[in-house]
């Protein structure tokens, strides 16, 4: 019964009823809570509903029950990637490839979540390697470098460049 409902999810799923595909899934979990595929099915079908929280959570099951299987890293660097969570992302298709290295979702989804962090640290004016070194050396900067909250707040906008608007007072 279980492979009958998520044949039905798959179905749901390959026509547009993400709810429907989600429900037939959680039933065929319901009644096979150890089959892996299962949990990969219902991971794609929150993430196709915008429920990258749960498409995460369900991706990890599926790494816990199998592994090795590439298509789990894949549903897990994924959601990753819609979480905005990049260096993880980039973890999950790194690993993969440790356990099948031709895979080519996994590759292709390596080197595009790489040009984002490239992208990102572009955008980053306070990534820079010489930060500290350029602010010392520019004299409307250098007392600043003194403030413990000055520093801690570089170290935010370093890390979270998206933060500038609302860090900046």
């Amino acid at each position: 019964q279980a492979q009958e409902l998520k044949e039905r999810g798959n179905r749901a799923l390959a026509a547009g009823d993400v709810g429907g595909a989600v429900r037939h899934y959680t039933a065929a979990i319901a009644l096979d809570g150890r089959n892996h595929v299962l949990f990969s099915n219902r991971s794609a079908a929150y993430a196709r509903q915008g429920d990258y929280t749960r498409a995460l959570a369900d991706a990890c099951r599926t790494l816990e029950l199998r592994p090795d299987w590439a298509k789990g890293y894949s549903r897990k660097a994924a959601a990753l990637e819609f979480l905005h969570r990049f260096e993880e992302a980039k973890a999950a298709y790194e690993e993969g490839l440790k356990h099948e290295p031709g895979n080519a979702q996994l590759k292709e989804g390596l080197r595009g979540v790489e040009a984002r962090l490239a992208e990102r640290k572009l955008l980053n004016p306070f990534s820079v390697p010489d930060l500290y070194g350029r602010l010392e050396g520019d004299p409307r900067t250098r007392a600043l470098l003194g403030d413990p909250e000055y520093r801690r707040l570089l170290e935010q906008l370093r890390s979270h460049p998206a933060q500038l608007g609302t860090s900046v007072r």
